[in-house]
């Protein structure tokens, strides 16, 4: 199932809808790389540093990768409803301040 089919032509400017496929290509690369696999290997670290998603034990791979479809859907909203004139140096409209402090987007 694609994570979405239309963000990137309703996207209202070429490089949005650029980045938005881009990023669907990504999301479908990770999927098609999970697609398949059984509740042992969706859990086993297979990276060299042991690094791993911390998944609940209780969660099923099926809610997992709906969550990240999910959150790929929303990334396309934000990216295809945000105005591309937006002052780079603009605090975002939400941020989790409790896990990273403040944002610091001037350079």
């Amino acid at each position: 199932m694609p994570v979405t089919e239309s963000a990137s032509e309703t996207a209202p400017d070429s490089e949005a809808r650029a980045l938005v496929r881009v990023l669907d290509g990504q999301d479908r690369h990770v999927l098609g790389i999970l697609d398949g696999l059984d509740a042992d290997a969706l859990r086993r670290p297979v990276l060299s540093s042991g690094w791993h998603w911390n998944v609940p034990p209780e969660a099923s791979a099926v809610d997992v990768l709906d969550g990240y479809r999910q959150e790929a859907e929303l990334a396309d909203a934000v990216i295809t409803t945000s105005p591309a004139d937006a002052p780079a140096d603009a605090d975002p409209a939400w941020w989790p301040h409790d896990l990273f402090g403040e944002p610091h987007l001037a350079s």
